[in-house]
């Protein structure tokens, strides 16, 4: 064979193994061409158009002034999708959803919760078996409920409140609902 011929044929072998690998890498994505994903798709698509929509209108008439984030995360939990928001303006409302970092480790959770221009006094933080709620009565207003998914031991949570940072420690148990002093 010569070498021109035996060039191109390495040539077109390779773009054969790129092909192949990029099919197996994509592969897993097959999922969404079907009809009923393609109408998820288009339920997100048309709900980030009615937010975006809403954003712009505040940032034009000069309503909105300050950074906004919000948006959403999803699972596909037993091919149901799962949607949880995330961020600090829920669009339409005054009321904000503060960033939440929840830590599970094998004792008890860590909530750390970002609530910027919050006074201590301010924070009202209750909590049930399985829930935490946090609301804000300034002027900046925030509110947030956190599902662990199990029981809490209601007397064991702790909070500490620190350059606008709200930290919050239990451990996993049961109990009741109970009202949490912001220290």
């Amino acid at each position: 064979m010569e070498f021109g011929k035996k060039q191109k044929k390495e040539e077109r072998d390779s773009l054969v193994r790129r092909d192949e690998i990029f099919h197996k890498w994509f592969t897993p994505f097959d999922d969404f061409s079907t009809s009923r994903s393609r109408g998820w798709m288009r339920d997100i698509e048309e709900t980030m158009t009615k937010h975006m929509e809403v954003l712009m209108r505040k940032t034009e008439s000069g309503a909105q002034t300050e950074p906004v984030v919000y948006g959403w995360s999803l699972k596909v939990v037993n091919g149901k999708p799962e949607f949880q928001e995330f961020g600090n303006v829920k669009p339409e409302t005054s009321e904000r959803n503060p960033i939440v970092d929840v830590l599970d480790n094998t004792e008890g959770f860590t909530v750390i919760v970002e609530l910027p221009g919050v006074e201590k006094n301010e924070i009202n933080v209750e909590t049930s078996a399985t829930e935490l709620f946090i609301e804000t009565t300034g002027t900046k207003k925030y509110k947030k409920n956190v599902n662990f998914g199990e029981e809490i031991d209601q007397s064991s949570v702790t909070s500490q409140f620190k350059n606008g940072i709200l930290e919050i420690k239990c451990r996993k148990s049961n109990g009741n609902k109970r009202r949490v002093s912001v220290l």
